[in-house]
């Protein structure tokens, strides 16, 4: 599963939030990268290495870690990627630092319940309709992950919606529904 949003702060429009999930992979793990945008103008004139990126590791075996750029040390113009690297299992050698689910265990033996759902938050389904976008540039990009097609309006749109309500009362006679648009994030 991926998701791609930008505008989701106002401050800074245009920048990308993409989150990414997998089942099934050979490793398991935490992660959040943030990634920089690319340096305008090469003043090394070198092969690219890659984007400079802040990773933080949640699981297993919590890390924080930057990949840069950097000039190769040396008197030629060449760049490496290299790693600033801060993991707790390194820095803290000899303490037993617990896993995930070991905190959580213990958290749960302690009465702190702050992990857990409340029964009335597992009723909130959030939907977002995807009804296409009338941006050329994104509609090209091939990261964009959207319905690539012209944006729905008038009748056309109105009859997903309706027929989008229907069904969830239909399923759920009790439901309340709350619709908010999106324009901001779409264009």
């Amino acid at each position: 599963m991926a998701l791609r949003q930008t505008n989701l702060n106002p401050e800074r429009p245009g920048v990308p939030f993409i989150l990414k999930a997998w089942k099934a992979l050979n490793s398991r793990k935490a992660e959040i990268h943030i990634q920089l945008k690319e340096v305008l103008g090469d003043i090394f004139q070198c092969q690219k290495q890659g984007r400079n990126e802040f990773i933080i590791r949640l699981q297993p075996y919590e890390a924080m870690y930057m990949k840069l750029t950097v000039k190769q040390p040396g008197l030629e113009f060449s760049t490496v990627q290299s790693e600033l690297d801060f993991s707790y299992r390194q820095h803290y050698q000899g303490v037993t630092i617990s896993e995930a689910y070991e905190r959580l265990i213990l958290d749960t033996i302690r009465g702190d319940q702050q992990h857990f759902v409340r029964r009335d938050e597992l009723k909130i389904h959030p939907v977002m309709l995807d009804v296409g976008t009338n941006n050329l540039k994104l509609i090209d990009n091939p990261l964009y992950l959207g319905l690539r097609q012209p944006r729905l309006e008038g009748e056309k749109y109105l009859s997903i919606i309706d027929e989008f309500i229907e069904a969830v009362l239909t399923r759920c006679p009790k439901a309340i529904i709350q619709v908010s648009y999106a324009l901001a994030f779409s264009e």
